[in-house]
């Protein structure tokens, strides 16, 4: 794994950072059993559930801090944060054959969305907690060369156009 983060940027590079509170989504589950244990008193000293808590939330903290995905003009690079250091995986976007976006549970109210990309071998990834004002699917669709090529035969002023531009007056009952 090359570690080397200036390598991977350049100026037309894209870098997304997961939403402020992506670490705490996924530690919740956790505080909620423990909170939940405390109260009706397996764990009886709260200095425990308090110490249980940080072992679980501050590796999860250190991991987002350092989470980054990295679009350049080849690849799409996954940046995993850790606690010792970071770890990137790259794909290239010519092995990118699907790219859709949804919401979770709380997405659309809280602002982030999952991107689920495809790739040309049947391997599927998601990027999770996404703000959605940076409208990743569309950076990642704009970089694949079979969408590019698919843009530019659509937008070719030769074409003939087969829609209908006027709008109808009538309703279909």
């Amino acid at each position: 794994m090359d570690n080397n983060t200036e390598n991977d940027i350049s100026e037309n590079s894209i870098i997304v950072k997961q939403v402020q509170y992506a670490w705490l989504w996924s530690s919740m589950p956790w505080v909620i059993a423990l909170a939940a244990l405390f109260y009706i008193g397996i764990i009886p000293e709260p200095t425990i559930a308090s110490i249980i808590i940080l072992i679980i939330a501050v590796p999860r903290y250190l991991i987002w801090r350092g989470t980054a995905y990295i679009l350049n003009d080849e690849a799409l690079i996954y940046q995993r944060g850790g606690i010792t250091g970071s770890q990137k995986f790259q794909v290239p976007f010519d092995k990118i054959v699907q790219v859709s976006s949804r919401y979770g549970n709380f997405g659309r109210t809280l602002g982030y969305q999952v991107v689920d990309i495809t790739l040309d071998n049947g391997a599927k990834a998601s990027l999770s907690y996404l703000p959605i004002p940076n409208d990743v699917e569309s950076h990642i669709l704009e970089r694949i060369p079979e969408y590019q090529e698919l843009q530019d035969e659509t937008s070719d002023p030769d074409s003939e156009d087969l829609g209908d531009d006027q709008p109808s007056d009538k309703l279909d009952a």
